[in-house]
């Protein structure tokens, strides 16, 4: 009787490893990530602000204000992904109306003057450096920095016995631009992102009559934005 059973219990040991030998092996689940490699474009939008410094050279004066505006345009450009590092190039430009008028800039003992100016235009060429995120790594953090331009407008307008004076200019200046913010891969080709942005421009100096009609005028201009956009990945 013992011997019946041992020989049931070995047949039935070998049956279940035969069984278990012959089952299918379930592969184990590839994580897919998210690639950011490729070229993209897209359009932005979002709020500019703006901060002038205008010192009066022969008169030792100096005025500053701040103004604020719109702007929307587009963007190009290309990443290059190595583990969760993506590093890249972009171009980017927009249309805007940002600045300020009206403000008082009369130099003591003088006319009565009102001063204003406008960032009408601006854009960079930069470069690009980041760390993947979250799930799938479906996020993108980075910063960005590089040359900067932009199309300005500066006005004086003086008010000598009521009838006023007007002198300006319109300039081409540059700078340089520092840059922050966030992507998310929406879908395999649309991208999101939110993204701050420092301008500084290089002084430049105006000679008479451009800004005042005593003085030769050394204007330097500031620029923060706060814009999002969307894009779209080849």
């Amino acid at each position: 009787m013992k011997s019946v059973l041992m020989i049931t219990t070995a047949v039935l040991a070998l049956g279940g490893t035969a069984f278990a030998a012959d089952m299918p092996l379930k592969a184990p689940r590839v994580q897919q990530y998210v690639s950011w490699s490729g070229f993209y474009l897209g359009g932005q939008g979002g709020v500019g602000f703006s901060h002038e410094d205008l010192h009066l050279i022969q008169n030792a004066i100096d005025f500053s204000y701040d103004g604020s505006g719109g702007f929307g345009g587009g963007f190009v450009g290309v990443n290059w992904q190595m583990g969760n590092i993506v590093i890249g190039a972009e171009v980017e430009g927009s249309a805007a109306d940002i600045g300020r008028s009206n403000v008082n800039c009369t130099i003591p003992g003088a006319q009565t003057a009102r001063c204003s100016d406008k960032i009408s235009a601006f854009g960079s060429a930069r470069g690009r450096l980041g760390m993947t995120f979250g799930q799938q790594g479906g996020a993108l953090l980075y910063v960005a920095g590089g040359w900067a331009t932009a199309r300005a407008e500066y006005d004086r307008v003086f008010l000598p016995g009521g009838s006023p004076f007007t002198s300006g200019v319109r300039d081409t200046i540059e700078g340089w631009v520092v840059a922050g913010g966030v992507e998310v891969m929406l879908s395999n080709n649309w991208i999101g992102r939110l993204q701050y942005d420092h301008y500084e421009f290089s002084s430049n100096t105006y000679l008479v009559p451009a800004l005042s009609n005593v003085s030769d005028t050394n204007v330097k201009t500031k620029l923060d934005t706060v814009r999002v956009g969307l894009g779209y990945k080849f």
